[in-house]
């Protein structure tokens, strides 16, 4: 499994326990991930597959946000981070200390432990 795996199943778990239909925040987030539209807007990919299934083109949203973020040397807690609150809320002192301890305990299980 690959570190993005990890985080992407962790990530799943924290968000939604892993439930590619659930939606969120009063109908604003949906899948897995529970990602909003303007996230997806600014991480999808450039070439989306007329195959692609809505969960296929979020796995390929949060790769780009997951490679894009360690290429720049931003720290795991801090990628989490900015997924779950965003950039900017990050960057004024903005920290979810239980959503980083439950993803973290999701991260560091090993694998057959997971959804």
């Amino acid at each position: 499994m690959t570190e993005f795996d990890r985080f992407a199943a962790a990530l799943a778990l924290t968000e939604s326990d892993d439930d590619q239909k659930a939606w969120g925040d009063q109908g604003l987030a949906m899948g897995r991930w529970q990602m909003h539209p303007a996230f997806v807007d600014q991480w999808w990919p450039d070439d989306i597959g007329v195959d692609w299934s809505w969960d296929h083109l979020f796995h390929a949203a949060l790769l780009r946000f997951y490679t894009t973020k360690y290429v720049q040397g931003v720290t795991l807690s801090t990628v989490v981070m900015e997924f779950h609150l965003g950039v900017q809320a990050v960057k004024e002192g903005h920290w979810d200390k239980s959503y980083w301890e439950k993803f973290r305990k999701f991260h560091e299980a090993p694998v057959a432990a997971r959804g």
